[in-house]
């Protein structure tokens, strides 16, 4: 599902469409999704990553039990690994028999990114905690793991105790040891390429946000459905235990377009476009760059591809082309000339107008809207004496380019 944002830049509008995505929630008494992702088995790195979301007690020293996210292996000392919240409600590496124990609490009712590490070469500690994408505690620990053959579960401890009572996203399970840089980096991305040390990673955007789910009972593996979780004991409507609206904004393709009159341009960097005809969403021949200007009405968009990642803009709609029955070249004036302190653009026509002021390395130094007969000052006192090229642009697409000089 997508969600529309309307914001205004210096008479730019701009429109957003960024992913609305779902989270799947635990009540805590019998929920949990099982998996067919073998455990990552004896003293081999790995790494859990979950945003979070809980108000639950899980201090056993204040009448609460911990609340598991991730676990794995077998129920033997050393042989089950699991990350969960406990004392002081901070998150949690276990492997069975003992921890390392944020102190932290984290049952605050707001989202947050948690990871949890064993680096067997690492010679400083072997075990890492993250909260938001930074350490927050590291240590080593007097049981030695040995983690035993288990399948992956998510919300509750392998022994079926313990359950997590809250809301779960963006699960990812690694059989590597994942570096602080990495993971400052990419807990608040959303991941579109999928290296091969990713053994799991669960987006929990099935089903509709509190609807009526009762058919959709599988949390997807997005590197392979042969890891597919089966939800267990949700009750899949309302707006617990079941599939809700998530808080977590990830960062993904910036799909965000400005628009001048019938002039588009995507704001996206390192990125690649293709605008579409939204009729079919057919390619446009040739539209491949960040800007797109509409020679015919319709309704247009881009699809950007940026990290990976693939999204579509919003459609845009286009009406009134050749329809115009006054022209720039007839009504645009400058005036004075050559600008001094400032000038003054006036357009003749009927409807919104923009103006850009640009250098002769092509550089826009000055933009302003205008609408209709208005006259429109442009402030040049700040720029440096030469020539420009003023463009302007009507809301039916229509251009016009003019040389001026500026003297001071």
């Amino acid at each position: 599902m997508k969600k529309l944002g309307l914001l205004f830049f210096g008479g730019f509008l701009a429109l957003h469409v960024s992913a609305q995505n779902n989270a799947l929630n635990f009540d805590g008494v019998d929920d949990f999704v099982q998996t067919s992702i073998p455990s990552i088995q004896g003293t081999a790195a790995r790494t859990y990553e979950a945003w979070i979301r809980t108000t639950a007690n899980a201090n056993p020293n204040a009448g609460g039990t911990q609340k598991a996210i991730i676990d794995m292996g077998s129920f033997t000392t050393g042989g089950r690994f699991t990350m969960s919240l406990l004392f002081n409600n901070g998150i949690r590496i276990e492997v069975g028999g003992s921890g390392l124990n944020s102190t932290r609490p984290l049952n605050d009712g707001q989202w947050h990114h948690v990871a949890a590490v064993y680096d067997p070469l690492s010679s400083a500690a072997s075990y890492f905690l993250y909260v938001d994408g930074a350490l927050d505690t590291s240590g080593v620990l007097p049981t030695s793991i040995n983690t035993g053959n288990g399948d992956v579960v998510i919300g509750r401890r392998i022994d079926g105790i313990n359950r997590w009572n809250g809301d779960l996203d963006e699960i990812r399970i690694w059989g590597v040891a994942r570096t602080a840089s990495e993971i400052q980096t990419n807990y608040n991305k959303r991941l579109c390429s999928f290296p091969g040390s990713l053994a799991g990673y669960y987006r929990f955007n099935q089903g509709v946000a509190g609807g009526n789910n009762v058919l959709v009972s599988t949390a997807i593996n997005e590197l392979t459905r042969n890891g597919d979780g089966i939800l267990n004991n949700f009750s899949l409507t309302g707006t617990t235990s079941n599939w809700v609206a998530s808080g977590v904004t990830l960062d993904t393709v910036d799909t965000r377009v400005t628009r001048a009159g019938n002039t588009f341009t995507a704001v996206a960097t390192n990125a690649q476009f293709q605008w579409l005809n939204c009729n079919g969403f057919s390619t446009i021949s040739n539209a491949t760059n960040s800007m797109f200007s509409a020679t015919a009405n319709g309704s247009y968009a881009v699809r950007v591809t940026q990290g990976g990642c693939v999204d579509t803009s919003a459609c845009f709609t286009v009406t009134g082309v050749g329809t115009s029955s006054t022209t720039l070249k007839e009504n645009l004036q400058i005036y004075p000339m050559p600008l001094s302190d400032g000038g003054t653009v006036q357009f003749g026509g009927q409807g919104a107008f923009s103006v850009k002021l640009i250098d002769m390395t092509g550089k826009v130094v000055l933009f302003q809207t205008g609408n209709g007969n208005s006259a429109l000052f442009l402030p040049t006192s700040l720029l440096k004496d030469g020539i420009y090229l003023i463009e302007l642009i009507s809301q039916t697409g229509e251009n016009k380019k003019k040389k001026v000089t500026i003297q001071h």
